[in-house]
């Protein structure tokens, strides 16, 4: 169509001022804020520490061990433990252990804490998931705003160029007669608008390099050139589709959200329950008199294996008053479980209209754009004829300069119908499941 027609030759002359620079595509843009994006990556440390909770879940079921030495000078009176009778000296003690505690049962607490942590981080990857969409779709928007912003800033080239050329061709015929001065005053007037809106058009196009670059966290001082979108309108047969938004991660998440919730007030019912753990050690010690001869005392590795003590225990715990914690813990886990379950059906209902919207307005754009492409290519005849008619000096300056603002304006709303297109196309892709990201 004629709309992707000019769109090419109207960005040939910026792309050839640009040739010596690297260009980005969509694709590229996509793939750099991806990686770049600093609300992506603060949104993946999220979820990287979610997976680590979920391993330390996982790890409360295994024994806990430990092991302790301790050292202690005494002077003064005390008991001897060789004789155990009461003594004024100075002595030395050193002992050691080795301890492990394992939990037998606990009401069911860290099995539904390993649970919950499971859906927090199947959450939380959902949550990076919906984090990295928001931020291609915002820099999909803007990269199509910045091919807009080119275009026409080509387009300003262009038409000042031929308002130029009007120009010299109105001098001319001045000279044979053919024109008045006030047509060439016209011209000139002309060419000065031309030039104002290319500076115009120029600053919108840096600004929109400038957005995109932000979203992308792309180096501000550096060029950022993109190259154009396919030029080719995405077909669109019109039929209603059937909304289907199980799979679309915003509601993924919140369903995980809901089931997280729902573990959280399984194990805050859990401490209502007594707990059971096994306990087992092993204890030795040294000991000397630091004022007697140490050839009357023990060596230390006989002390070592005549003081070894062991035990095994099973220490059951049963809970009976810690002041209604437990009670109102479970209460606010129930109203944050029946909280989020309105907040999936919410979630739900919001990404259904979205999606419906998406629909709507991907089916109006594909009309508009019909319609934006009817309107051009009668102005671009209309116009052909009117420069036509300057020639022979039929129109006034005045007229021709109406005429060429007039399809000036179309050759704009066309190409952002086209490209406004796109967008819509993509962002209903979204919908489906079908990423270009």
């Amino acid at each position: 169509m004629k709309t992707k027609t000019f769109i090419a030759l109207a960005l040939m002359a910026w792309w050839t001022e640009a040739g010596a620079e690297e260009t980005f595509s969509l694709s590229d843009c996509l793939a750099y804020a991806k990686n770049h994006s600093i609300a992506n990556r603060m949104q993946q440390i999220t979820a990287n520490n979610a997976k680590y909770d979920l391993r330390e879940s996982a790890f409360a079921f295994l024994p806990s061990l430990s092991a302790e030495a301790a050292i202690a000078v005494n002077s003064g009176r005390g008991i001897d433990p060789e004789t155990n009778t009461y003594t004024t000296s100075r002595t030395l003690g050193n002992g050691y252990g080795v301890y492990m505690n394992l939990p037998l049962f606990d009401g069911l607490v860290a099995v539904n804490t390993l649970r919950a942590s499971k859906v927090a981080s199947l959450m939380a990857c959902k949550q990076s998931e919906m984090q990295e969409d928001k931020t291609a779709l915002a820099v999909v928007r803007q990269y199509y705003n910045l091919c807009y912003y080119q275009a026409l800033e080509a387009q300003a080239q262009m038409q000042l160029e031929s308002d130029r050329q009007q120009l010299v061709k109105a001098r001319k015929q001045e000279e044979l007669g053919q024109k008045s001065g006030a047509d060439v005053d016209e011209m000139i007037a002309t060419v000065a608008m031309s030039e104002f809106n290319l500076i115009q058009q120029q600053n919108l196009m840096n600004q929109a390099s400038m957005e995109l670059k932000y979203l992308m966290n792309y180096p501000m001082d550096s060029s950022l050139v993109v190259s154009t979108p396919a030029l080719s309108a995405p077909s669109f047969d019109g039929e209603m589709p059937v909304f289907d938004v199980s799979d679309n991660p915003r509601v993924e998440a919140s369903r995980f959200d809901m089931e997280k919730s729902r573990y959280d007030l399984k194990r805050s019912r859990g401490l209502y329950a007594p707990s059971l753990n096994l306990s087992a050690g092993i204890s030795t010690s040294y000991f000397r008199n630091l004022n007697a001869d140490i050839s009357l005392s023990p060596s230390f590795s006989q002390q070592l294996n005549g003081n070894m003590g062991e035990y095994v225990s099973v220490n059951l715990t049963i809970p009976l008053f810690n002041r209604m914690s437990t009670t109102y813990s479970v209460k606010r886990r129930r109203g944050n479980y029946e909280y989020a379950k309105l907040a999936h059906e919410q979630i739900r209902l919001e990404v259904e209209k979205e999606m419906r919207m998406a629909w709507l307005e991907l089916n109006a754009a594909y009309q508009e754009y019909l319609s934006s492409e009817a309107q051009l290519s009668a102005l671009n005849i209309s116009h052909m004829a009117n420069v036509r008619k300057f020639d022979m000096g039929n129109l006034s300056a005045l007229e021709l300069q109406a005429s060429s603002s007039k399809r000036a304006n179309a050759d704009a709303v066309a190409i952002g119908k086209l490209l406004q297109l796109y967008v819509k196309q993509i962002e209903w892709n979204y919908y489906n499941n079908i990423k270009i990201w």
